[in-house]
């Protein structure tokens, strides 16, 4: 896998983004969305790891990242991104391995805690045992590769899931850390695991159980549940509300229209379209 290094301070302001392309928006919204609509069914999956990465792991969409991670993170009660130290990504189109399902993260926050955090799109069975494994690898490198163990990082771990998995709880986002059995305290705050259960998410949707509108988390969220490649479904409810939002909301906005553009490259569609099947294929050989 290539890295690339990337080290910039990023103030996390969106006023700071897009001015020029903002300050149009409102005279041409109607003509975009119009094009918009008319190319729905075109847009890539964000849940196929190829689409996340090209939308959500490039150094010209960090503002995307950034706001994306740290909608995570508050629900975590831990302090805004403010940098991206490191970012993992593959410069390849030929997307046909597991261990690409993987991005990794090394960002920094308000309170110069250095966070290393990854993401997944599992596609295999015993997801938990496997969620275990990619976090447990990810903290033995920074292990490895601290002097002191006061220089240890905490490790983030987030799986989006296509499946209902957990039948203990009706909320689609959990967050796993290790407690004390009884008295229930921390004892360490280095295990953070999350996991987002989409068709839960979705079951939320549809019963009008979230608002997107005062919910910078949700947003998130949804822009990922909007488009089912598997199936070949598109909730275009999901894409009028998050089109509404949008016009206020800049890093909303800049993601839409972003995410729209990568999916008609003829490269980049070849691409998805190879991991999507690579994917399929998995998937059903699990279930056999």
């Amino acid at each position: 896998m290539a890295q690339v290094q990337l080290r910039y301070a990023y103030s996390f302001n969106p006023l700071n983004i897009m001015n020029e392309d903002f300050a149009n928006y409102h005279k041409k919204t109607a003509s975009r969305w119009q094009q918009e609509d008319m190319a729905l069914n075109k847009l890539m999956d964000l849940k196929i790891d190829y689409a996340f990465k090209q939308l959500f792991g490039s150094e010209e969409n960090k503002h995307i990242i950034i706001a994306f991670l740290n909608a995570f993170l508050q629900k975590a009660d831990r302090s805004r991104i403010i940098n991206i130290i490191c970012l993992n990504t593959e410069a390849s189109y030929e997307y046909t391995d597991e261990k690409l399902s993987t991005l990794n993260l090394l960002v920094e926050t308000e309170q110069s805690e250095e966070i290393s955090i990854e993401i997944q799109f599992p596609n295999k069975n015993n997801i938990v045992k496997h969620s275990l494994f990619y976090w447990s690898r990810l903290y033995a490198k920074s292990f490895r590769k601290s002097m002191n163990d006061n220089e240890i990082l905490p490790v983030v771990s987030i799986h989006i899931l296509n499946e209902h998995i957990f039948d203990q709880t009706e909320r689609f986002h959990t967050i796993y850390h290790l407690y004390e059995d009884r008295d229930k305290f921390r004892l360490t705050n280095e295990v953070e695991v999350h996991f987002i259960e989409m068709p839960k998410l979705l079951r939320d949707w549809k019963r009008e159980k979230l608002y997107p509108w005062n919910d910078v988390f949700v947003r998130w969220l949804l822009i990922l549940g909007m488009v089912d490649g598997r199936k070949g479904v598109v909730h275009e409810d999901i894409y009028k509300t998050l089109r509404e939002i949008a016009m206020h909301d800049k890093i909303l906005y800049s993601a839409l229209v972003r995410w729209r553009n990568l999916s008609v490259t003829e490269k980049g569609i070849r691409a998805y379209e190879s991991r999507l099947k690579w994917i399929l294929d998995e998937e059903s050989s699990n279930q056999a």
